[in-house]
């Protein structure tokens, strides 16, 4: 399941990296024991959400947007939904630093699936890493074998924490589009990347990946997809 929060403004003005804040404010939304026990749940946080979409320039590292922009978050738990749906529809707003950002209105979407072959794209990039023994981070470019092996990997262990069984098979390919993006959460800066991708796998994987997102770091704002066509 999705939301869809759709802002009502004509124009806004954030720090570049916001990622922290939004993640934040989501946090906020939540009963206070569900977000405690969410916060330190080292295995699978299951939430995802997006860039801030919509026209925008950048200037003096502060992000500008004119006109109507929206953002979206998924998760696979129905308690996450309710809970961030409820409360942006009672107040009316998003706290975002300072700033109370009216909301036009939020959608709850829905999406089932039927088939096996699917295509995405990216609403927030992907980022995809590893660590050597004095703890560099190495981050993998699209076009690098282990960026997709590490993509179906982490599917499949996201899989395992969600349902009984061994993890079907899954075939990732065809990536396009690829443009590098340079993230900063929490003071450190990740080598991330819009693209798109087509799936092979079972309507249980593609939930999944529509719910949770795929790569490393989806609750910091990273790895959220959109279905394309089939």
């Amino acid at each position: 399941m999705r939301l869809k929060f759709i802002l009502d403004v004509d124009n806004l003005t954030l720090p570049l990296n916001y990622r922290y804040a939004l993640q934040s404010f989501l946090y906020s939304c939540l009963e206070t024991n569900r977000a405690t026990l969410l916060h330190d749940d080292k295995t699978l946080k299951p939430f995802v959400f997006s860039n801030i979409i919509g026209k925008f320039k950048i200037e003096d590292k502060n992000i500008n947007y004119s006109g109507q922009c929206f953002f979206l978050m998924a998760s696979s738990d129905k308690t996450i939904i309710e809970d961030v749906k409820a409360y942006v529809e009672s107040n009316g707003f998003i706290n975002l630093y300072d700033a109370k950002i009216p909301i036009k209105r939020v959608e709850l979407i829905k999406r089932g699936f039927e088939d096996s072959i699917y295509s995405y794209r990216t609403l927030s990039p992907i980022v995809i890493f590893d660590k050597d023994e004095d703890g560099k981070y190495n981050f993998y470019h699209p076009e690098d074998n282990y960026f997709i092996e590490a993509l179906a990997k982490n599917i499949k262990h996201k899989y395992s924490l969600l349902y009984d069984g061994e993890c079907p098979a899954i075939d990732i390919y065809d990536i396009t589009n690829i443009k590098r993006r340079m993230c900063e959460y929490k003071g450190f800066y990740y080598t991330a990347y819009d693209l798109a991708l087509s799936m092979n796998a079972n309507k249980e994987i593609h939930q999944l990946v529509m719910d949770l997102g795929v790569g490393y770091r989806n609750p910091a704002g990273f790895g959220m997809l959109e279905l394309v066509k089939k």
